[in-house]
């Protein structure tokens, strides 16, 4: 909607090519993100781990329109529209969601994540382990979890690249 603050309608803009958490991504500071690597380094909410997002063309692009309302302001890329020293609240972007009509039945933040696990296997053919390692998923064995130390982060860039054209 025309009257959602800025930083709001980039955050809605941009989740959809990330497969992050909605906690994950309104809490983004400018200084995790490298515009020259194309990549969002943070530590997954969940998981309490590390974690590598590479960013493809068009999410640095809007990363970079978003840089234009908040990066000389905030250390946060998606600030609260009452204080640039916040992030912007939970309710956010679902708020959003419904005053464009797009009811929490239809659609919520946290549905891109399945929507990249699933359309990325069955329309893009991307490998289960890759999703996986972009939605910063361990591996569910115990074993797989102490010996498996695979990011697959240069397969994910080549994948969030194709993720991000075929979105569009």
């Amino acid at each position: 909607a025309a009257d959602t603050h800025p930083a709001i309608r980039h955050a809605i803009r941009l989740i959809p090519y990330l497969g992050v958490r909605p906690g994950e991504l309104r809490q983004m500071k400018w200084e995790e993100i490298d515009f020259r690597k194309a990549e969002w380094r943070h530590t997954a909410l969940k998981t309490d781990t590390a974690h590598v997002v590479p960013l493809s063309r068009q999410a640095l692009g809007i990363l970079r329109q978003a840089q234009v309302f908040s990066g000389r302001t905030s250390i946060y890329c998606f600030p609260n529209h009452r204080t640039m020293a916040r992030p912007m609240s939970d309710g956010a972007l679902s708020a959003a969601y419904a005053r464009i009509g797009i009811s929490k039945s239809q659609l919520v933040p946290h549905s891109w994540r399945a929507i990249l696990r699933t359309f990325g296997a069955q329309e893009c053919g991307f490998r289960p382990e890759w999703l996986e390692a972009a939605l910063a998923h361990t591996p569910a064995d115990r074993l797989g979890n102490t010996y498996n130390r695979t990011d697959w982060l240069e397969q994910r860039r080549g994948m969030m690249q194709e993720w991000a054209d075929w979105l569009d």
